[in-house]
């Protein structure tokens, strides 16, 4: 079960991914279409593009700075933890005879 939800949610974030990505694709090739004046359609759509790009944009600053600190901790503060003290003769099991 746990294997399908990790499925599932990479399928719901490569989703809004594509989705962001062609919005800004869209609004870059027709932001000099003809405009037929009110109520045109390609209006509309570059309208809709722009508020999911903000809802969503929104939604990804803190994603993001929750995900570079998570990344920072992994990566710099617990390997400090996990090493291995300084290394004695004792520690290391050595036979001093001579």
């Amino acid at each position: 079960m746990a294997k399908n939800k990790k499925l599932l949610a990479g399928f719901i974030t490569l989703a809004i991914l594509f989705m962001l990505l062609f919005s800004v694709f869209y609004i870059t090739a027709e932001a000099r279409h003809q405009c037929i004046g009110e109520d045109c359609p390609i209006c509309l759509e570059v309208q809709a593009c722009v508020q999911a790009l903000n809802t969503l944009g929104t939604g990804f600053a803190p994603a993001v700075a929750v995900f570079a600190a998570a990344h920072f901790f992994v990566i710099c503060v617990i390997p400090v933890f996990h090493r291995n003290p300084s290394h004695t003769l004792v520690s290391l099991k050595v036979k001093l005879t001579n």
